[in-house]
């Protein structure tokens, strides 16, 4: 007969043996999301900073485009191009932005902007492929070429672009094309001009406009055609006795024009008129497409004076005495 255990080891001893624990085997469940998960999200979240980038980009919104950037960005551009080379921080994103705007704002309309971006995302990398578009509007050459931008984002700012072209000497060539543009027309304007000051009004309208031309006045009336222009530019001088034109200055930049002139018109009448008008040009071809005079309003008597020489035989003064 066994004694009797004050500790109760017998007892246990003869216990039967229990189970090892299985609390292992009841851990709380990983997380849902995982590191792959994980990575989807961010690079979601730099796509859609870099579409916004984008989107600012067509609209030319700045403060959007430095809000995605970091203090700490770099940018590499091909070194080829105008404003090529390596842009650091915001002050470079400025710096880039102002040299694209200065090659490319004046050949782009709002279509020209658009840059339909194909946007790649993998974690902290966001690859896009865009289109680089421009119009010579002097001539009406197109370009449109593939681009691709791969940029690097931390924290959900751009750190990191760098631009790869499909053809930067196709770019290059299309730029210089368009100075030699606006160089012609700036010819062109200062001959036409010269024309008009000496009163050569029909060897302007047939060396400079266009067939298709189309004037319009201050008050919004527009005459399509150079015949039809030259008909109501004939009917005019038909009742001048005398006109000086006195140009006062104007600008080029790429198919547009302006100067700024000073007439004073004698009639036939007697009466006289002065005044300030700004012709504002299109260029198309070497030749103007339209043309816009702004001005004061012309008096009512002056439609007079026209009408009462319209059936008048004699010739349209065709030359002026200038100052």
């Amino acid at each position: 007969m066994v004694p009797n255990d004050p500790t109760g080891a017998a007892a246990d001893s003869a216990r039967p043996a229990q189970p090892a624990s299985r609390d292992h085997e009841r851990a709380p469940a990983p997380s849902s999301t995982t590191a792959a998960e994980a990575g989807t999200d961010v690079a979601a979240r730099n796509a859609e900073t870099v579409r916004r980038l984008y989107a600012a980009v067509e609209r030319r919104d700045g403060p959007t485009v430095w809000q995605t950037h970091d203090e700490t960005v770099r940018i590499e551009e091909a070194p080829s191009l105008p404003y090529g080379g390596v842009y650091r921080g915001l002050e470079g994103v400025a710096r880039h932005a102002a040299g694209y705007l200065a090659a490319w704002d004046r050949l782009q309309d709002d279509a020209g902007r658009r840059l339909a971006p194909e946007i790649i995302a993998d974690g902290d990398r966001v690859a896009v492929l865009w289109r680089q578009r421009a119009r010579n509007p002097a001539t009406g050459e197109a370009l449109d070429q593939p681009a691709v931008t791969v940029h690097r984002l931390t924290g959900g700012r751009v750190v990191e672009s760098r631009m790869f072209h499909f053809d930067t000497h196709a770019l290059r060539e299309f730029l210089r094309s368009t100075d030699s543009a606006d160089a012609a027309v700036g010819a062109s304007e200062r001959a036409l001009n010269a024309l008009i000051a000496a009163g050569e009004y029909a060897a302007a309208l047939d060396r400079h406009y266009a067939d298709d031309v189309v004037m319009c006045e201050v008050d919004g009336r527009e005459t399509a055609g150079r015949a039809a222009n030259r008909a109501r530019e004939a009917a005019l001088l038909r009742a001048l006795e005398r006109i000086e034109a006195r140009p006062l200055g104007g600008a080029v930049a790429g198919a547009s024009s302006y100067s700024e002139w000073e007439y004073r018109l004698a009639f036939r009448s007697g009466r006289t008129l002065e005044y300030r008008q700004v012709a504002a040009r299109t260029w198309r071809g070497g030749r103007v497409a339209r043309e816009t005079f702004y001005h004061v309003p012309f008096p009512e008597w002056m439609a007079d004076e026209i009408r009462a020489t319209s059936a008048d035989s004699r010739p349209a003064l065709h030359r002026s005495s200038t100052s």
